[in-house]
């Protein structure tokens, strides 16, 4: 004998499959969020040491250019 679903069961599983579906939607978010948190941590660790060389090489100019790029890092993402 088939076992057909009621009206009720049916709705009980679509109820479940959102929820599943908004569960991985936040999950893929916070994925992003942690992901561009490293992507923009490792670009100011990396603008943070061509700064320690330009100062070691006594490079004003390339200094100068760095200072402003890692400041405008800071500034936009508050890292």
């Amino acid at each position: 004998m088939d076992k057909k679903k009621t009206y009720s069961e049916l709705m009980k599983a679509g109820a479940m499959s959102r929820k599943t579906a908004t569960e991985m939607t936040l999950n893929e978010i916070y994925v992003d969020m942690v992901l561009n948190e490293l992507s923009l941590l490792n670009q100011k660790r990396k603008l943070k040491e061509e700064l320690d060389r330009a100062l070691d090489q006594r490079d004003e100019n390339k200094f100068m250019t760095l200072s402003h790029q890692l400041k405008n890092l800071t500034e936009e993402y508050g890292i």
